[in-house]
């Protein structure tokens, strides 16, 4: 199954989607990102010795408590932002060390050629 381009749930267009995107990338404070032609839409992650999967647009799985769905995933060298419902609405944001992170997926539209 191939894997979606890129999206901003609950954006109305592309331009939403990608200023909504930028504004995460803005606040979450993660540059400089790892690859910065990519971006995550899928990623399975260890968080206190439980396996969690963050995938956009969905519920992350076996997370503690409700975040609502994933936003935005970013890496940079050092952490991975998470944005959810949840962040937006409580600013509290799932972060996870790249090390941590055995998968990872990215839209079927990046990386982008340059």
């Amino acid at each position: 199954m191939p894997l979606p381009k890129f999206f901003f749930p609950y954006a109305a267009t592309p331009e939403q989607a990608e200023q909504a995107y930028q504004g995460f990338l803005e606040t979450a404070k993660t540059y400089p990102l790892a690859d910065p032609n990519s971006r995550l839409y899928r990623i399975r992650f260890q968080h206190h010795g439980c396996s969690h999967v963050a995938e956009v647009g969905k519920e992350i799985t076996d997370w503690p408590e409700p975040h609502g769905p994933v936003l935005a995933i970013a890496e940079s060298n050092h952490l991975i932002t998470i944005l959810t419902q949840r962040s937006v609405l409580a600013g509290d944001r799932v972060v996870a060390s790249p090390e941590k992170a055995s998968e990872r997926e990215y839209f079927d539209d990046y990386p982008k050629e340059l």
